[in-house]
């Protein structure tokens, strides 16, 4: 939510500061078609704008609503496809391939890569 809150504060709406947010777990990247996505990977509205409408309405995920193709599970694979500028590691798992990380980082958008050498 505080990354959500980031984008926000800084003038975009929800709905565009979701499509910048890339979620991967242990079985790869997020999205719909892969199937039911677990409780505690979703986002929930904490404020109902209107006793009229139901909170579970407002239930809203990150999960990808325009990828539609096969699993991608291997996490430079992803770095291909999404092109990011930053990564957030969110896992108590260390990443021993940080080098090989940033190296597809930089082949993904090399316009940004001079930011991302050590």
């Amino acid at each position: 939510m505080q990354l959500m809150s980031f984008f926000t504060l800084n003038g975009l709406s929800k709905e565009e500061a979701r499509q910048r947010i890339w979620l991967v777990d242990s079985q790869g990247l997020v999205y719909n078609s892969r199937g039911r996505l677990a409780e505690h990977k979703k986002c929930r509205s904490s404020v109902v704008p209107c006793p009229c409408i139901d909170p579970l309405s407002l239930l809203s995920d990150f999960s990808r609503t325009d990828y539609q193709g096969p699993p991608i599970t291997d996490l430079e694979e992803i770095i291909t496809y999404v092109k990011p500028t930053a990564l957030l590691g969110l896992s108590t798992i260390s990443v021993s391939c940080l080098t090989s990380l940033r190296r597809s980082i930089d082949r993904a958008r090399p316009h940004r890569a001079h930011s991302l050498r050590e």
